[in-house]
């Protein structure tokens, strides 16, 4: 029984990250049809997952922006379309992606709610890694539910 609930414990972590996957390439894909507007940076900066042990963890980007759409201004932190931002960046790879503050971006917004928007469209692999990863867990629970 308690390999069984393993098994189930797999699948629905599996089943979980499939879904946030193709939930993140779709939003990817809707992203191409999406408008474009000026914005201004007004926060960047570099965001740490601390262990508390001294160490300092992971680093990843921390945008935000403003921009106008229709007269109506709006405030994002979104970078990527897709919403899934990765962990663990590489200090080089952050300073390619943090934007000083008061510097002027294109906005992409979804001419159907305007307050989603990014500013960088280019990242599909992160939610294909993200659907590979849960196909894996899926595999995996299923060949240990129906392994001899």
């Amino acid at each position: 029984m308690e390999k069984c609930n393993f098994c189930i414990l797999f699948l629905f972590v599996g089943l979980y990250f499939f879904g946030q996957g193709i939930k993140g390439l779709i939003f990817q894909l809707r992203s191409n049809h999406w408008l474009t507007t000026k914005g201004i940076i007004i926060k960047s900066d570099i965001g740490v997952v601390s262990t508390g042990q001294g160490y300092t963890g992971k680093m990843y980007p921390i945008l935000k922006y403003k921009y106008c759409v229709d007269g109506r201004e709006y405030v994002s932190s979104r970078i990527y379309s897709s919403g899934i931002l990765g962990w663990n960046y590489k200090y080089r790879e952050l300073n390619e992606i943090l934007i000083p503050v008061n510097e002027e971006v294109s906005v992409y917004y979804d001419p159907k709610n305007p307050k989603v928007a990014c500013i960088k469209k280019d990242n599909y692999y992160v939610p294909i890694s993200i659907i590979f990863f849960g196909l894996m867990f899926i595999f995996l629970g299923l060949y240990l539910v129906f392994k001899k």
